[in-house]
């Protein structure tokens, strides 16, 4: 991506998926979308691992009815354009995208339910891009 293109939900580039396969099922879309969108390793320390899965589980949790690779990757569109304001926070992992990614969800729903109210919402009510 070029330094003066806008980041985008279509041009957020994408890490190799992770090999998720020590992890359990219900949480590897999870990682792959962490890993993938964040560039994040996936640990193979046991203790550090328990808290990966148990991060990835409140992500996905907080995530609610959206896939989290749409998530991750509204958050990074937002995180990108933050940064360039100079207000870009810390994600260490998982557990830093939970709040992020439940504040998103809300965002999302509280949008589709105006839109399907016919009110458009305007520019104060935060940015979204779907």
């Amino acid at each position: 991506m070029n330094s003066g293109e806008e980041y985008t939900l279509e041009n957020v580039p994408l890490h190799d998926r992770p090999d998720t396969s020590k992890y359990p099922a219900d949480i590897t879309d999870t990682l792959d979308a962490v890993c993938m969108v964040w560039g994040f390793e996936l640990p193979e320390h046991k203790k550090r691992k328990a808290f990966w899965i148990d991060s990835a589980r409140q992500l996905k949790d907080a995530c609610g009815e959206f896939p989290v690779m749409d998530i991750m990757k509204h958050l990074m569109v937002d995180y990108m354009h933050r940064a360039h304001q100079g207000k870009a926070y810390d994600i260490a992992g998982p557990k830093s995208l939970v709040n992020p990614a439940a504040y998103k969800a809300a965002e999302m729903r509280r949008l589709k339910l105006l839109e399907e109210s016919g009110i458009k919402p305007d520019s104060e009510m935060g940015p979204w891009h779907g």
